[in-house]
């Protein structure tokens, strides 16, 4: 009798950090949820299903928790901004300055999009609510690395 033994496989996990700075002194960080349609863009990609990749970083207004089933911001969007990516190793950085929008506005949530306008949101983060204003001007930073 052949007996066939399968060992649990090691599956692919992806964890993402955020930093907020201004000055190279860090306000706010923390980690950062994928939301199910980010899972289904990364699936796209390793199946050869045209997607687009992350090119924008927006903030908002809501302080809602995250959510997987969440596909956007939860509060007003007030700014979107291009993000440069790069990769090394088993990560993927994108980085962006983010400028102040017009009037003061208090921030509490940002988000990583596949497009300058609506698009597809592949996570979602939230901090403690800060005014963000006119003249101001914030560092961000995202990590997803691969285990």
């Amino acid at each position: 009798m052949l007996t066939l033994t399968q060992q649990p496989a090691e599956g692919l996990r992806m964890s993402v950090r955020w930093s907020l700075s201004r000055g190279g002194v860090i306000l706010r960080e923390g980690s950062n949820l994928v939301v199910d349609t980010g899972y289904l863009m990364v699936a796209r990609r390793l199946g050869g299903v045209a997607t687009n990749a992350l090119t924008h970083v927006a903030w908002g207004t809501s302080g809602t928790v995250p959510a997987v089933g969440q596909v956007a911001l939860q509060g007003t969007e007030i700014g979107r901004q291009a993000v440069t990516p790069s990769a090394a190793g088993k990560s993927l950085t994108l980085t962006a300055t983010l400028t102040g929008p017009g009037s003061d506005q208090t921030i509490q949530e940002f988000g990583t999009f596949d497009a300058a306008a609506a698009g597809n949101m592949f996570s979602r983060f939230i901090t403690n609510a800060f005014v963000f204003g006119p003249g101001d001007s914030l560092d961000f930073n995202w990590v997803l690395t691969f285990a």
